[in-house]
């Protein structure tokens, strides 16, 4: 699987979540962890997406999102991964637009992050 499918099904995470949380109008949490825990579904669906690829992980915490992907492949360069995140600014910040009107929530963030197999940080991004 490439990098840029990837990071797609990794945006597809994201995007199940903002479609997934239009279902849900009931108490008001103060941010997206607490939001994921009071809707059960949000929970199901992060790890069920999650689970589609064995490496990659999704949690959250307080108003951040982080998406970690172990790239396996060590031909792959931690620049190439940050050109590639550098190139989708648009695409997160409608996707955090999108999750922000859903929930009711301000201020939300999405952190991407690449580790090589031996776990150490090879690329990361904040997209806000």
């Amino acid at each position: 699987m490439n990098n840029k499918r990837k990071l797609l099904l990794l945006l597809i995470a994201v995007l199940t979540i903002a479609l997934i949380s239009t279902a849900c109008t009931k108490k008001e949490p103060a941010n997206l962890e607490e939001y994921i825990k009071v809707y059960q579904s949000e929970q199901d669906s992060i790890q069920g997406i999650a689970s589609n690829d064995p490496n990659a992980t999704i949690t959250v915490t307080e108003n951040t999102m982080e998406l970690i992907y172990t790239v396996e492949d060590a031909s792959i360069s931690g620049e190439d991964l940050e050109k590639a995140l550098d190139g989708l600014d648009d695409t997160f910040k409608e996707v955090i637009s999108n999750l922000e009107e859903e929930t009711g929530l301000q201020g939300i963030k999405v952190q991407v992050v690449y580790k090589n197999a031996a776990g150490n940080e090879i690329a990361s991004k904040l997209f806000q």
